[in-house]
C-alpha cells in the first residue's frame, strides 16, 4: 500500500491587456471671421481678410512596451538548477495554443520526473494576465509490477499582482487507475485543495553569489485527501523579475538557480 500510495501522490509533488489605441476626432470646421479694413467705401465690397489656420502638430506616434514579468516564457528558454548536488537544466521546448492562450512546455521541470522511476508526464506552464498556471498532463508510470495513469491537473502557481498576504485558492480531483502483476485493480480519487500566499516582496536577493532584483517569495501549500488520510505540503518559491524562479524549498528537497539563458 505504500507503494501505491506513492504511485498516486506523485502527482502532488510535481506541482512544485496593455492595448493602445488611437482615435481621431472629427473636426468642426469653424466659420472663419471677416475682418473689415476701415478705408474701404461705403457700398462697396471689401476684402476679406482670412484668418490663417494654426499649425498643427500631429501626435508622437507610441510604441507599445512590454510590461515586466516574472518568468519570462519563450521557446528556448533555460534555467540551471542545483539539486542535491547535482545540476539539471530546465528548458522550454515546445509552446502550443489553446484558445487565446500559449501554453510552454517544460523539459525537467524542478527534477520533477524523477520522483518515481518510469513515470512520464509533459508539464507545462502558461502566463494570463499576471496569473501563471502550472499544468500536468495524465501520469503514465511502469515499475515494478505497477502500470497505470494519473489523471492530469492544472493550478494557479502564482499571481505576480498580489501584495504580501495575499491569497489565491482552488481545488481540483486526480484519479488513479493501475494493474499489479496484470490484474487491473479498482481506482483511487485524490482530492485535491490548494493556497498560494505572497510571503515578502524583496529589492535585492543572492542566490549563488548572484544578486537578483525585484522578488518574490511565496509559497504554496497543497493538501491531498486519499482514503481518509490528509497529506499536506508546502513549497516556498522565490522568484525574480525577468528571471524566473531562482530557489525552491520544501520539506524534502530544495533547488537554487546556477545559471540562467534566456531567448526573450
Amino acid at each position: 500500500m505504500k507503494n501505491f500510495k506513492s504511485i498516486a501522490l506523485v502527482a502532488l509533488f510535481m506541482s512544485a491587456s496593455l492595448f493602445i489605441s488611437c482615435s481621431s476626432e472629427s473636426a468642426v470646421e469653424e466659420e472663419k471671421p471677416v475682418v473689415v479694413d476701415p478705408g474701404t467705401k461705403p457700398g462697396t465690397t471689401p476684402d476679406p481678410v482670412v484668418t490663417p489656420d494654426p499649425v498643427v502638430t500631429p501626435d508622437p506616434v507610441v510604441t507599445p512596451v512590454p510590461a515586466d514579468d516574472y518568468w519570462p516564457m519563450a521557446v528556448g528558454n533555460q534555467w540551471v538548477m542545483l539539486q542535491e548536488g547535482k545540476e539539471t537544466a530546465i528548458k522550454i521546448i515546445d509552446s502550443q495554443k489553446v484558445n487565446e492562450d500559449t501554453y510552454y512546455r517544460f523539459e525537467n521541470f524542478l527534477g520533477e520526473t524523477e520522483q518515481i522511476q518510469g513515470a512520464v508526464a509533459k508539464v507545462w506552464v502558461k502566463k494570463s494576465k499576471g496569473d501563471y498556471y502550472f499544468k500536468v498532463e495524465d501520469l503514465t508510470f511502469d515499475f515494478d509490477a505497477y502500470k497505470g495513469r494519473t489523471t492530469g491537473y492544472e493550478l494557479i502557481l502564482f499571481k505576480d499582482y498580489l501584495e504580501v498576504g495575499q491569497t489565491w485558492t482552488g481545488s481540483f480531483v486526480q484519479t488513479t487507475t493501475y494493474t499489479y502483476e496484470g490484474t487491473t485493480l479498482t481506482g483511487i480519487i485524490l482530492n485535491f485543495k490548494y493556497t498560494g500566499t505572497i510571503l515578502e516582496k524583496l529589492a535585492t536577493l543572492t542566490v549563488n553569489n548572484v544578486e537578483y532584483k525585484d522578488v518574490v517569495r511565496f509559497k504554496l501549500s497543497q493538501k491531498t485527501t486519499i482514503e481518509g488520510e490528509d497529506t499536506t505540503v508546502d513549497t516556498e518559491y522565490l522568484i525574480a523579475k525577468n528571471i524566473g524562479i531562482i530557489k525552491m524549498i520544501s520539506e524534502d528537497y530544495g533547488s537554487e538557480l546556477v545559471s540562467y539563458n534566456l531567448i526573450k
